[in-house]
């Protein structure tokens, strides 16, 4: 059970605000949730609080006036309707996504920080959240954890709660939208999602899972310097088609993908049997041993290569089309691969795993494409990278077919021999890119650095909590 209401309160209700938004005529008054980093304080909240009354939905919120709205036309109050802070400026905003990120000034109070999850701990526990419908402060907890929301399939960086007592009417849900909803273990208070829907009838709620968003949010939290996510990335299909010989024909499709860093065409797809046949019979090369011992394996991803047979494949390909194709470095996969993800998450249904391909192969045209138009850079096949890696070996990222769904994600590598060609989940996709100046590619390999260093960092600060978890423990016993 949820510890006493007053506890609940005092632990809580410190993070809660009052949102009142007066860009409009008619203006709205919402909740937020406040999160300290460092000394900086910020403010997270529903996006459709800042919406004009008669749109429908979050996506209907200008973006480009929020922002300019946000230090003049936000007023950020407690309880009592003080004026607590200021709004700095919008930090982080997504147009598929029902949540808005402010800096603050001048907030004076004692702010504890407190932590987001990163992961399902805790799940199961119940969830509160806290907020003031129509004005006044009020919280509900004893809500269930049911996944993700079903209701908005679309919405899939969502999840569900379920109440199990009589709900209010749902004219009191007027300004909840916006309220932090958290989970406790033993006495800590973890912020997990920001509420923006209730469903009366149905005694259900729906929030945003910060667990899913919590890297790039995380990431604008500790000021670095990144866009908004509603300035889209400029992307394009483009079709490639290059003409062998007169029998043979290689057409595949490249997403080209323009960025401040680089530009790139990265293939929509892994390089399939069917073009890595043409690649051998051209070259006098021995063909890859098939997946499936009989049957048309054409546009199923070529597997059992060696990193030493990709590079061959893009070094031919280069030749043939006259353009420079390459696998593509551990960075520039890891950067696609996340912005690929926004719009859905890292899904059971959108990326093949153990358990939805019965451990074999899937062929190409059977998932959806992510948000960049690339189909598969998770799961079915891991994929080669033109990194080294221990001095002798070669790095591969994606997980397979073979891999548990919580096994994959975007900063996982193995390092295999470069001529390893007898792994069946094995493959790699081609990109073609334009040179990077020198300058650019220092600035991004520190990056890079500090990137890495950082995940150590976060991967001590979880291990240090398990060990104080467990002394807390010990200490009750």
């Amino acid at each position: 059970m949820l510890k006493k209401i007053d506890e609940i309160q005092e632990q809580i209700s410190k993070y809660a605000v009052k949102i009142k938004y007066t860009g409009y005529k008619k203006g709205r008054l919402g909740s937020g949730v406040l999160v300290k980093r460092e000394s900086n304080v910020y403010v997270i909240t529903a996006k459709h609080n800042f919406k004009k009354k008669d749109d429908d939905k979050h996506t209907d919120v200008k973006i480009k006036k929020l922002k300019k709205d946000a230090s003049s036309k936000i007023d950020i109050l407690d309880g009592k309707d003080t004026k607590i802070c200021k709004i700095e400026e919008l930090l982080y905003a997504d147009e598929e996504l029902d949540i808005a990120v402010f800096s603050t000034k001048d907030y004076t109070k004692k702010l504890d920080m407190i932590e987001m999850l990163t992961d399902n701990r805790y799940k199961n526990q119940e969830h509160i959240f806290y907020g003031f419908p129509n004005g006044e402060e009020n919280w509900i907890r004893e809500l269930t954890y049911n996944g993700k929301d079903k209701k908005n399939k679309n919405e899939k960086n969502n999840f569900s709660l379920s109440y199990s007592h009589t709900m209010i009417s749902e004219e009191d849900f007027s300004g909840y939208s916006g309220s932090g909803v958290f989970v406790e273990n033993n006495s800590i208070y973890y912020l997990v999602g920001i509420m923006i829907r209730a469903f009366r009838k149905s005694n259900s709620f729906t929030a945003v899972d910060l667990r899913k968003v919590y890297k790039k949010i995380d990431e604008v939290l500790k000021e670095k310097k990144l866009p908004l996510l509603d300035s889209k990335i400029n992307y394009n299909i483009e079709k490639e088609e290059i003409n062998i010989n007169e029998e043979d024909k290689i057409v595949f499709e490249t997403t080209n993908i323009k960025t401040d860093n680089f530009d790139i065409n990265i293939a929509v797809n892994p390089v399939t049997y069917h073009d890595y046949d043409i690649f051998c019979k051209n070259k006098n090369r021995k063909k890859a041993k098939r997946y499936f011992l009989d049957g048309e394996q054409g546009h199923y991803p070529v597997v059992y290569v060696s990193w030493d047979d990709a590079n061959s494949y893009c070094e031919w390909l280069s030749e043939v089309s006259k353009k420079q194709y390459t696998l593509p470095s551990e960075e520039e996969w890891e950067y696609i691969a996340n912005e690929n993800l926004h719009d859905s998450g890292l899904e059971d249904d959108n990326i093949w795993y153990e358990n939805n391909t019965g451990k074999t192969l899937i062929n190409i045209e059977e998932n959806q494409k992510g948000k960049l138009g690339i189909y598969d850079m998770l799961g079915n096949i891991y994929e080669w990278c033109v990194d080294s890696c221990n001095g002798k070996g070669r790095i591969a990222k994606g997980g397979s077919f073979r891999d548990r769904i919580e096994d994959i994600n975007i900063e996982k590598m193995v390092c295999l021999l470069a001529f390893d060609n007898d792994k069946s989940d094995l493959g790699f996709r081609v990109i073609n890119k334009r040179p990077m100046p020198n300058k650019l590619r220092e600035k991004m390999s520190i990056l890079s650095s500090l990137r890495k260093k950082r995940k150590n960092m976060e991967e001590m600060e979880e291990e240090l909590e398990k060990e104080i978890l467990n002394l807390i423990e010990k200490e009750k016993n």
